[in-house]
Protein backbone atom coordinates (compact mmCIF):
# COMPACT_ATOMS: atom_id res chain seq x y z
CA UNK A 1 0.00 0.00 0.00
CA UNK A 2 2.61 2.19 0.97
CA UNK A 3 4.17 2.14 -3.19
CA UNK A 4 1.29 2.68 -4.42
CA UNK A 5 1.33 5.97 -5.64
CA UNK A 6 4.72 5.38 -6.58
CA UNK A 7 3.47 2.32 -9.09
CA UNK A 8 0.87 4.48 -10.34
CA UNK A 9 3.18 6.87 -11.45
CA UNK A 10 5.39 4.74 -12.84
CA UNK A 11 2.64 3.04 -14.44
CA UNK A 12 2.19 6.35 -16.05
CA UNK A 13 5.33 6.20 -17.59
CA UNK A 14 5.79 2.61 -18.81
CA UNK A 15 2.39 3.06 -20.34
CA UNK A 16 4.25 4.94 -22.81
CA UNK A 17 6.64 2.08 -23.83
CA UNK A 18 6.87 0.52 -27.12
CA UNK A 19 6.41 -2.89 -25.45
CA UNK A 20 3.08 -4.63 -25.69
CA UNK A 21 3.45 -6.87 -22.27
CA UNK A 22 5.15 -4.57 -20.61
CA UNK A 23 2.62 -1.84 -21.19
CA UNK A 24 -0.25 -4.06 -20.20
CA UNK A 25 1.25 -4.54 -17.45
CA UNK A 26 1.89 -1.22 -16.02
CA UNK A 27 -1.44 -0.56 -16.71
CA UNK A 28 -2.75 -3.67 -14.91
CA UNK A 29 -0.80 -3.00 -11.98
CA UNK A 30 -1.91 0.51 -11.75
CA UNK A 31 -5.77 -0.13 -12.20
CA UNK A 32 -5.13 -2.63 -9.15
CA UNK A 33 -3.43 0.39 -7.17
CA UNK A 34 -6.11 2.58 -7.55
CA UNK A 35 -8.69 -0.07 -6.14
CA UNK A 36 -6.94 -0.75 -2.99
CA UNK A 37 -6.73 2.84 -2.37
CA UNK A 38 -9.90 3.34 -3.36
CA UNK A 39 -9.47 6.39 -5.28
CA UNK A 40 -10.20 7.65 -8.93
CA UNK A 41 -12.17 4.00 -9.65
CA UNK A 42 -12.93 5.61 -13.27
CA UNK A 43 -9.25 6.33 -13.56
CA UNK A 44 -8.60 2.59 -12.75
CA UNK A 45 -11.44 1.22 -15.35
CA UNK A 46 -9.60 3.31 -18.04
CA UNK A 47 -6.67 1.81 -17.05
CA UNK A 48 -7.87 -2.15 -17.07
CA UNK A 49 -9.66 -1.16 -20.24
CA UNK A 50 -6.00 -0.23 -21.96
CA UNK A 51 -4.70 -3.02 -20.57
CA UNK A 52 -7.11 -5.49 -21.68
CA UNK A 53 -7.28 -3.99 -25.19
CA UNK A 54 -3.35 -4.22 -24.82
CA UNK A 55 -3.48 -7.83 -24.01
CA UNK A 56 -5.44 -8.67 -26.54
CA UNK A 57 -2.88 -8.34 -28.69
CA UNK A 58 0.10 -9.56 -26.83
CA UNK A 59 -1.52 -12.36 -24.56
CA UNK A 60 -3.21 -13.13 -21.61
CA UNK A 61 -2.27 -11.67 -18.35
CA UNK A 62 -2.18 -12.60 -14.64
CA UNK A 63 -1.94 -8.88 -14.16
CA UNK A 64 -4.64 -7.94 -16.27
CA UNK A 65 -7.03 -10.52 -15.04
CA UNK A 66 -6.19 -9.85 -11.25
CA UNK A 67 -7.29 -5.91 -12.04
CA UNK A 68 -10.07 -7.25 -13.76
CA UNK A 69 -11.53 -9.43 -10.38
CA UNK A 70 -10.40 -6.64 -8.33
CA UNK A 71 -12.41 -4.60 -9.82
CA UNK A 72 -15.33 -7.05 -10.76
CA UNK A 73 -15.42 -7.06 -6.80
CA UNK A 74 -15.66 -3.50 -6.29
CA UNK A 75 -18.53 -2.93 -8.01
CA UNK A 76 -19.86 -6.25 -6.73
CA UNK A 77 -20.24 -8.32 -9.46
CA UNK A 78 -19.10 -11.28 -7.98
CA UNK A 79 -19.35 -14.42 -10.40
CA UNK A 80 -16.69 -12.55 -12.95
CA UNK A 81 -14.81 -11.25 -9.89
CA UNK A 82 -14.30 -15.31 -8.51
CA UNK A 83 -14.00 -16.15 -12.40
CA UNK A 84 -11.19 -13.76 -13.24
CA UNK A 85 -9.15 -13.99 -9.83
CA UNK A 86 -9.32 -17.47 -10.61
CA UNK A 87 -8.11 -16.99 -14.58
CA UNK A 88 -5.44 -14.92 -12.85
CA UNK A 89 -4.34 -17.35 -10.14
CA UNK A 90 -4.08 -20.12 -12.95
CA UNK A 91 -2.10 -17.84 -15.47
CA UNK A 92 0.45 -17.03 -12.80
CA UNK A 93 0.99 -20.76 -11.61
CA UNK A 94 1.64 -21.71 -15.25
CA UNK A 95 4.23 -18.61 -15.50
CA UNK A 96 5.97 -19.52 -12.28
CA UNK A 97 4.40 -15.96 -10.94
CA UNK A 98 4.46 -17.04 -7.23
CA UNK A 99 3.21 -13.38 -5.43
CA UNK A 100 0.82 -12.99 -8.42
CA UNK A 101 -0.62 -16.62 -7.61
CA UNK A 102 -0.08 -15.66 -4.29
CA UNK A 103 -1.84 -12.00 -4.36
CA UNK A 104 -4.99 -13.81 -6.83
CA UNK A 105 -5.69 -16.25 -4.09
CA UNK A 106 -5.45 -13.86 -1.33
CA UNK A 107 -8.75 -11.71 -2.90
CA UNK A 108 -10.08 -15.32 -3.48
CA UNK A 109 -10.23 -15.89 0.08
CA UNK A 110 -11.35 -12.26 0.74
CA UNK A 111 -14.17 -12.48 -1.62
CA UNK A 112 -15.41 -15.86 -0.52
CA UNK A 113 -15.25 -14.52 3.07
CA UNK A 114 -17.38 -11.85 2.42
CA UNK A 115 -20.16 -13.81 0.44
CA UNK A 116 -20.13 -16.40 3.01
CA UNK A 117 -20.14 -19.56 0.77
CA UNK A 118 -18.43 -21.55 3.21
CA UNK A 119 -15.62 -21.93 0.42
CA UNK A 120 -12.83 -19.68 2.27
CA UNK A 121 -11.28 -21.69 4.85
CA UNK A 122 -10.44 -24.25 2.00
CA UNK A 123 -9.03 -21.55 -0.12
CA UNK A 124 -7.34 -19.98 2.72
CA UNK A 125 -5.60 -23.60 3.41
CA UNK A 126 -4.39 -23.39 0.16
CA UNK A 127 -2.95 -19.76 0.53
CA UNK A 128 -0.74 -21.00 3.86
CA UNK A 129 0.66 -23.78 1.50
CA UNK A 130 1.75 -21.55 -1.56
CA UNK A 131 3.03 -18.84 0.97
CA UNK A 132 5.30 -21.16 1.93
CA UNK A 133 6.54 -21.57 -1.51
CA UNK A 134 6.84 -17.75 -1.76
CA UNK A 135 10.15 -15.68 -0.88
CA UNK A 136 10.40 -14.83 3.14
CA UNK A 137 8.17 -11.54 3.57
CA UNK A 138 4.40 -11.17 4.76
CA UNK A 139 3.11 -13.61 2.89
CA UNK A 140 2.81 -15.89 5.46
CA UNK A 141 1.42 -13.66 7.81
CA UNK A 142 -0.89 -12.82 5.41
CA UNK A 143 -2.23 -16.42 4.43
CA UNK A 144 -2.29 -17.49 8.72
CA UNK A 145 -4.37 -14.54 9.35
CA UNK A 146 -6.59 -14.80 6.32
CA UNK A 147 -6.92 -18.55 6.97
CA UNK A 148 -7.80 -17.73 11.21
CA UNK A 149 -9.99 -15.69 9.82
CA UNK A 150 -11.77 -18.03 7.89
CA UNK A 151 -11.84 -20.57 10.75
CA UNK A 152 -13.68 -18.35 13.61
CA UNK A 153 -16.37 -16.91 10.67
CA UNK A 154 -16.76 -20.75 9.35
CA UNK A 155 -16.16 -22.96 11.55
CA UNK A 156 -16.84 -20.71 14.44
CA UNK A 157 -13.60 -21.70 16.12
CA UNK A 158 -11.85 -19.85 18.95
CA UNK A 159 -10.23 -16.63 18.32
CA UNK A 160 -6.92 -17.27 20.03
CA UNK A 161 -5.17 -18.10 16.75
CA UNK A 162 -7.15 -14.90 14.99
CA UNK A 163 -5.61 -13.03 17.40
CA UNK A 164 -1.96 -13.69 16.90
CA UNK A 165 -2.39 -13.73 13.35
CA UNK A 166 -3.68 -9.60 14.19
CA UNK A 167 -0.39 -9.19 15.95
CA UNK A 168 1.52 -10.50 13.38
CA UNK A 169 -0.32 -8.60 10.86
CA UNK A 170 0.51 -5.08 12.52
CA UNK A 171 4.04 -5.97 12.87
CA UNK A 172 4.13 -7.04 9.26
CA UNK A 173 2.64 -3.42 8.56
CA UNK A 174 0.04 -5.55 6.15
CA UNK A 175 -2.37 -2.30 7.22
CA UNK A 176 -4.98 -3.57 4.00
CA UNK A 177 -5.40 -6.86 5.39
CA UNK A 178 -5.59 -5.94 8.86
CA UNK A 179 -7.86 -3.81 8.20
CA UNK A 180 -10.11 -6.14 6.37
CA UNK A 181 -9.82 -8.87 9.11
CA UNK A 182 -10.45 -6.73 12.35
CA UNK A 183 -13.63 -5.47 10.66
CA UNK A 184 -14.43 -9.14 9.81
CA UNK A 185 -14.11 -10.31 12.87
CA UNK A 186 -15.97 -7.30 14.54
CA UNK A 187 -18.95 -8.38 12.80
CA UNK A 188 -18.94 -11.89 13.34
CA UNK A 189 -18.23 -11.32 17.59
CA UNK A 190 -21.11 -8.92 16.74
CA UNK A 191 -23.13 -11.95 15.43
CA UNK A 192 -22.27 -13.38 18.28
CA UNK A 193 -23.23 -11.09 21.26
CA UNK A 194 -19.34 -10.60 22.29
CA UNK A 195 -19.92 -6.76 22.27
CA UNK A 196 -16.73 -5.83 23.60
CA UNK A 197 -14.38 -8.16 21.11
CA UNK A 198 -16.72 -6.62 18.85
CA UNK A 199 -16.12 -3.29 19.89
CA UNK A 200 -12.19 -3.39 20.49
CA UNK A 201 -12.04 -4.85 16.61
CA UNK A 202 -14.22 -2.47 15.45
CA UNK A 203 -12.42 0.61 16.72
CA UNK A 204 -9.21 -0.95 15.67
CA UNK A 205 -10.40 -1.41 12.35
CA UNK A 206 -11.70 2.09 12.49
CA UNK A 207 -7.98 3.05 13.13
CA UNK A 208 -5.82 1.14 10.79
CA UNK A 209 -8.27 2.08 7.83
CA UNK A 210 -8.58 5.43 8.42
CA UNK A 211 -4.58 5.00 7.92
CA UNK A 212 -4.99 3.38 5.01
CA UNK A 213 -7.66 5.43 3.62
CA UNK A 214 -10.16 2.68 3.01
CA UNK A 215 -13.56 4.25 3.07
CA UNK A 216 -15.34 1.19 2.32
CA UNK A 217 -13.80 -0.63 5.61
CA UNK A 218 -15.08 3.05 7.86
CA UNK A 219 -18.22 1.95 6.36
CA UNK A 220 -18.02 -1.74 6.86
CA UNK A 221 -17.85 -0.85 10.21
CA UNK A 222 -20.48 1.68 10.39
CA UNK A 223 -23.12 -0.21 8.75
CA UNK A 224 -22.60 -2.79 11.10
CA UNK A 225 -22.45 -0.89 14.41
CA UNK A 226 -24.76 1.68 13.68
CA UNK A 227 -27.41 -0.48 13.89
CA UNK A 228 -26.05 -2.65 16.72
CA UNK A 229 -23.25 -2.21 19.03
CA UNK A 230 -25.25 1.71 20.12
CA UNK A 231 -28.83 2.62 20.45
CA UNK A 232 -27.44 6.00 20.83
CA UNK A 233 -26.33 5.81 17.59
CA UNK A 234 -29.53 6.58 15.87
CA UNK A 235 -32.47 8.60 16.63
CA UNK A 236 -35.82 7.75 16.73
CA UNK A 237 -36.26 9.30 13.52
CA UNK A 238 -33.61 6.61 11.89
CA UNK A 239 -31.02 9.73 10.68
CA UNK A 240 -27.32 8.87 11.62
CA UNK A 241 -26.85 11.09 14.47
CA UNK A 242 -24.57 14.33 14.67
CA UNK A 243 -21.75 12.84 16.47
CA UNK A 244 -21.54 10.54 13.16
CA UNK A 245 -22.35 12.09 10.19
CA UNK A 246 -22.86 10.52 7.04
CA UNK A 247 -19.77 11.48 4.84
CA UNK A 248 -20.02 8.78 2.18
CA UNK A 249 -21.06 11.24 -0.76
CA UNK A 250 -19.47 10.44 -3.23
CA UNK A 251 -16.97 8.11 -2.48
CA UNK A 252 -17.43 5.09 -4.37
CA UNK A 253 -17.57 2.49 -1.97
CA UNK A 254 -17.09 -1.47 -2.46
CA UNK A 255 -20.32 -3.03 -2.79
CA UNK A 256 -19.93 -4.89 0.27
CA UNK A 257 -20.02 -1.35 2.14
CA UNK A 258 -22.56 0.27 -0.22
CA UNK A 259 -24.69 -3.49 1.35
CA UNK A 260 -24.09 -1.89 5.15
CA UNK A 261 -24.68 1.25 4.43
CA UNK A 262 -28.39 0.54 2.86
CA UNK A 263 -28.89 -1.21 6.62
CA UNK A 264 -27.52 2.16 8.23
CA UNK A 265 -29.71 4.25 5.76
CA UNK A 266 -33.02 2.17 6.34
CA UNK A 267 -35.49 3.87 9.19
CA UNK A 268 -34.52 3.00 12.86
CA UNK A 269 -37.48 1.63 15.22
CA UNK A 270 -39.42 4.04 16.06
Amino acid sequence: MADAHANILQAERVSRSADPDERSQALAHAARCLVLLERNLGQAEAFLLEARGVSERSGASAAVASALGMISAHRGERALADAALTEAQDLARASGERLAEFGALEHRVMLALDLGTGHAEGLAASLVELAARVRPGAEAVIARSLHALAQVLESDAEDGLLRAALADLRMADARYELSFALTRRATHALAKGSLETATEAASDGLEVSRAVGRCSENRHRDGRFGGGCSAAWRPADGRPTPTQPRRHGRVRHSATARRWLRQLDAPGPT
